[in-house]
């Protein structure tokens, strides 16, 4: 951290330099003075002074140049310019003020205008680099909030799927399956849409834990949950009903169209060999539909309800098949 503000002096003229030496010490500063105008922009950014006395009296260089360039060398920050200039050149000079260009002191310089300048200056400079300071903590708030943000939103959908999906299979849970049908089964009701669900039951599924063990069953219940859901389309909605069971509930659709649904179900199933490690083996399902509109059917509970007891018929029959619940009726 500087024990005093510095300001970078930019001249040819002795006289200049002496004089504004004179008023940057009067003003509690130190001051730098460039080697070589030429040069001048290359010293000044290295240097990071927190202002600029820029001379006309350059022996033929143009000073305005010489302005454009420390305005390119010194953009990383807000550093005032004052010019220094004859009084044939002040007029000239007012028409080429733009931003960074804070002010224009005719000469011969008095040490107590140029003192009072550069004070006015440094002012200038402070206000500029608070806003720069505030600015910096503003986006870093921002960019804190915006990355707070995402990780809630990546929290809440965490929490959205772990709430509404089943950790095994990946199919919806039992919870979120209810509450989707209820909806749903309002929504058939109300516009007089038919609507049928699938209860599918895997064939004697115990035999497989107790011959292969649990992690081998959980292998077949996630393998059986990927079939049903490429079987289906993109509207239907698949859940595990639990344990071995899984049901699929069918917008719009009508009872011929969910036997056929139901029917590649069953078939994907049976000619699927679930293949792990040192153990293989094939397995068969039972399936239950039941459809409404139907006189039996007169809430979403009763429609589930219906492909439950079809599928009950379907492993009374010796299981490996599919019941509908009109076939009972």
């Amino acid at each position: 951290m500087r024990d005093r503000p510095i300001v970078f002096a930019v001249s040819r003229d002795e006289v200049a330099i002496s004089s504004i030496e004179t008023a940057v010490k009067a003003a509690g500063m130190q001051m730098l003075a460039a080697e070589n105008p030429a040069r001048a922009a290359s010293q000044a950014k290295l240097v990071a002074p927190d202002m600029v006395v820029l001379d006309d009296a350059l022996e033929g260089a143009d000073w305005f140049a010489i302005y454009k360039r420390l305005m390119e060398e010194l953009s990383f920050t807000f550093i005032p310019i004052l010019v220094l200039l004859d009084a044939d050149g002040a007029d000239a000079a007012i028409s080429k003020m733009e931003t960074g260009l804070v002010d224009v002191l005719v000469k011969p310089l008095k040490a107590t205008e140029l003192r009072a300048r550069l004070k006015a200056m440094l002012q200038v400079k402070g206000i500029h680099d608070q806003m720069d300071t505030e600015r910096i903590v503003l986006q870093q708030k921002l960019e804190e909030e915006r990355r707070l943000r995402q990780q809630l939103t990546s929290i809440n959908e965490e929490l959205k799927l772990l709430s509404t999906t089943d950790g095994l299979t990946g199919a919806a849970n039992y919870r979120y399956m209810r509450n989707w049908l209820t909806t749903e089964f309002e929504i058939a009701t109300r516009y007089k849409l038919p609507l049928s669900a699938i209860m599918i039951d895997l064939d004697n599924f115990k035999s497989v834990n107790d011959r292969f063990g649990h992690p081998f069953g959980d292998f077949v219940l996630k393998g059986v949950a990927q079939i049903i859901q490429e079987c289906s389309r993109r509207a239907d909605f698949v859940a595990r009903y639990g344990g071995d069971e899984f049901i699929v509930i069918l917008p719009n659709t009508d009872g011929s169209a969910a036997a056929n649904l139901a029917q590649r179900i069953y078939t994907a199933i049976e000619r699927h060999s679930f293949e792990e490690g040192a153990h293989k083996m094939q397995i068969t399902a039972s399936l239950g539909i039941s459809t409404s509109p139907a006189d039996s059917v007169t809430s979403a509970e009763t429609l589930v309800d219906l492909a439950d007891r079809a599928l009950y018929a379907a492993k009374a029959k010796g299981r490996n098949c599919i019941v509908t619940w009109q076939q009972l009726a």
